[in-house]
């Protein structure tokens, strides 16, 4: 059987190899580019490329999100180091 991180590099191999093959950068057609990114998607069970996958634990997985989530940790560290240490949340580091 085949895993999820598998299917994922099977996926990215193809990308590449598509890319690599087609992409108008390099001399290819834009509209064969589109349409072989777009079978690679539903061949690997992705119809629209970006969507959210829902896995065998129920958990939605998207590039999305992470990305989402690492700005989301990043305002909170600078908002955190913004408060007046009096306060709750605020870093605290004379008090360590």
């Amino acid at each position: 059987m085949t895993t999820e991180s598998d299917l994922a590099a099977q996926r990215r191999a193809a990308e590449r190899a598509a890319a690599r093959r087609l992409h108008p950068d390099v001399g290819g057609d834009a509209d064969q580019y589109v349409a072989e990114m777009k079978r690679i998607a539903q061949q690997f069970g992705d119809s629209a490329g970006g969507e959210p996958v829902v896995t065998a634990e129920g958990f939605v997985r998207s590039r999305h999100v992470a990305r989402i989530r690492r700005a989301a940790r990043r305002t909170a560290r600078g908002a955190r180091a913004a408060v007046p240490s009096g306060w709750p949340g605020a870093r605290k580091y004379g008090q360590l």
